[in-house]
């Protein structure tokens, strides 16, 4: 009784938890680094070499197949290529396994890419919404005066707010142009400036 009392107030035996260990930028840059280092002939081409190599290296696999076989079929090819159709063979098929590692950290880039871009749309939206309830702040009867500078801050900050070369800033206005003055009563209403005279048109050329 007491041997079957002591089994039956036993807790039950959970299952381990499998969930993936989630790493921080830091941890990741370090295993990038390390795993770049175990990566056989690693390097980095200029594009000039690169376009030098694409040719070659784009080569349909069937052709391979196809030389690899006329390499095996003669001993004279094989002696005038100086390479084996076994170590051909093996240098396509190590080719092919580098192309599906390449596939997936295209893949990977891809998924990070957009994981941050979601990161950066939440923030990016934050801050414009900061942006937004602090201009709607410094107004009214009672203003949060101690926002005004922050809010320009903002605005300078804003690539939305730039406007391109040659245009005005916000605050200024345009000079007015210089008129002459009008003839008749309202000419006497214009102080004693000494009126402007408007520069000459230029010709028009005529087609």
């Amino acid at each position: 009784m007491n041997t079957q009392a002591a089994g039956s107030t036993q807790n039950p035996v959970t299952a381990p938890d499998t969930s993936p260990v989630l790493l921080t930028p830091d941890a990741v840059l370090a295993q990038l680094v390390a795993l770049r280092q175990q990566i056989p002939d690693f390097t980095q081409l200029q594009i000039p070499d690169a376009k030098l190599l694409r040719p070659a290296a784009s080569v349909r696999p069937e052709f391979i197949r196809s030389a690899i076989d006329t390499v095996r079929n003669s001993d004279k090819v094989q002696g005038a290529l100086g390479r084996t159709p076994d170590d051909l063979q093996a240098e396509a098929l190590e080719s092919d396994q580098w192309s599906s590692v390449e596939a997936e950290l295209r893949a990977l880039l891809k998924g990070v890419s957009a994981a941050n871009l979601l990161r950066r749309h939440k923030v990016g939206t934050s801050a414009l919404q900061t942006y937004t309830i602090s201009r709607q702040l410094v107004r009214g009867q009672n203003p949060e005066v101690n926002l005004i500078p922050r809010i320009a801050d903002m605005r300078r900050a804003n690539r939305f707010g730039r406007k391109p070369k040659g245009s005005q800033s916000p605050g200024t206005h345009p000079a007015p142009h210089p008129v002459a003055p009008h003839s008749g009563p309202e000419a006497g209403t214009q102080g004693a400036t000494e009126p402007v005279q408007q520069p000459p048109s230029p010709p028009q050329s005529h087609s």
